[in-house]
């Protein structure tokens, strides 16, 4: 620790505005007085990718979590399930490739979803399990599936048809060529790499 802010120190005599010792010790400076409050979209570190991804994801899971309150359901259980339903028998291992988790992390999800009674699991050997959906789970797909459409229809509600179709491009396009940039990549239910095709975004009213 003192290495680094020494290293902040030899960093400050260089700039316009040097950090004081004060701050760099974490003790009381002097008073100073806020001339301006900036907006939020005037300050830098909450304007560039990152942080606004991160915003949009926090978004998407609130209004997910509003959809599907009673079945107290996270979007990355339910998406746990529909891949299991449609790859009848998959292992864990490969369930978490699908959704970009890591061992542990994809461990936790099945074993919650399965003491929930929606996800069935049948030793494949002494080292994985083939995991099933149970018939609550494909009934609760059935309920989840128009709630969904709406989920997607509040996100993008901001944007115009045309705005929303180039949106969902975009991402795509970002999540495939960064996938392997993630700490867990995600591939097909057979370790192969798999670029998403594009979601159909439900048309709306035209927005001027």
């Amino acid at each position: 620790m003192v290495k680094k802010i020494k290293q902040l120190r030899a960093v400050s005599n260089q700039i316009e505005h040097p950090i004081s010792n004060d701050t760099l010790n974490n003790t009381p400076g002097k008073d100073f007085e806020i001339t301006s409050i900036p907006e939020p979209h005037e300050i830098e570190v909450l304007n560039r990718p990152g942080p606004l991804i991160r915003r949009l994801h926090q978004i998407a899971v609130s209004v997910f979590l509003s959809q599907g309150k009673e079945f107290e359901l996270t979007p990355v259980q339910y998406g746990s399930i529909q891949l299991v339903d449609m790859y009848p028998g998959i292992h864990q291992a490969g369930l978490g490739k699908m959704l970009g988790l890591d061992r542990q992390t994809i461990s936790n999800v099945v074993q919650r979803l399965s003491d929930k009674g929606l996800l069935i699991k049948k030793e494949k050997d002494a080292r994985s399990s083939a995991l099933y959906a149970s018939g609550s789970a494909k009934a609760l797909i059935q309920v989840m599936r128009e709630r969904l459409a709406e989920v997607d229809s509040i996100i993008l509600e901001p944007l115009s048809t045309n705005e929303a179709s180039t949106f969902m491009r975009l991402l795509h396009k970002l999540v495939d060529t960064n996938n392997e940039l993630s700490r867990a990549p995600t591939s097909g239910p057979n370790g192969v790499v798999e670029s998403r095709s594009t979601v159909p975004v439900k048309k709306r009213a035209s927005k001027k």
